[in-house]
């Protein structure tokens, strides 16, 4: 079993090359900390930035601040808000204010395979304050369900390859679409008891009428994570 994932991890990428090409990559560096309030009970704080454009481009960074709840240790859920800048087609930086309910359950199928389930309810807005001032623009608000279901495969005690799928449902549209699918496919490791690295690619496929059809990433991450007891 462990070498067909490896296969699939192997394949996979030229897969994607050779059906629709990688059209972009870039890298994600976040810092986190966590405040322990109680065994069940704990704060987040995380900043995160994003370069695009082949390594060449800033793309995004937010802030992100939430409260979380450990209800077993295979399922917690945690109350978010997110303050975020990311760059648009006309080259300028639009602030964006997300709110959201996650919840995250793991279940340890053995001492190699791990399934993992995320679901996400968000509520994205945007004050157009000088927008409706000077050009009547109406007010960007979008609400969307997220769902990641996929594996991981325990390579050691310190890092893993994993297979994930996300769909993301808008909402707030009438009716309701799926706007995106995303499969992320990589390699994760901890290098020590803070520092983590993941290696993946995205193979993104959109369907709202304003995104390009296909949109494919490879994606190299540093994680900085803090415990505060």
């Amino acid at each position: 079993m462990k070498k067909i994932f490896l296969y699939i991890l192997i394949i996979l990428p030229n897969l994607i090359y050779s059906q629709t090409r990688i059209n972009d990559a870039g890298a994600r560096f976040s810092i986190k900390l966590r405040y322990k309030l109680n065994e069940k009970e704990y704060l987040n704080l995380m900043y995160r930035t994003r370069i695009l454009e082949n390594f060449s481009e800033l793309n995004s960074w937010f802030i992100d601040a939430g409260y979380g709840y450990k209800i077993n240790n295979d399922l917690k859920i945690s109350l978010h808000y997110r303050f975020n800048s990311s760059i648009t087609n006309n080259n300028y930086f639009r602030t964006l204010h997300r709110y959201y309910l996650r919840a995250d359950y793991r279940q340890f199928i053995n001492k190699y395979w791990i399934l993992h389930n995320r679901i996400i309810l968000q509520h994205t807005t945007h004050r157009f304050v000088t927008d409706i001032q000077d050009n009547g623009y109406k007010p960007y608000y979008r609400t969307d369900l997220r769902e990641r279901i996929g594996f991981s495969y325990n390579l050691s005690s310190s890092d893993n390859i994993f297979l994930h799928n996300e769909w993301m449902f808008t909402l707030s549209d009438n009716p309701v679409e799926l706007r995106r699918n995303r499969l992320y496919a990589g390699y994760e490791k901890d290098i020590n008891d803070y520092t983590n690295i993941k290696c993946y690619f995205i193979l993104q496929s959109s369907f709202h009428k304003r995104k390009s059809p296909n949109t494919n990433y490879f994606i190299f991450g540093i994680d900085l994570n803090f415990m505060i007891n």
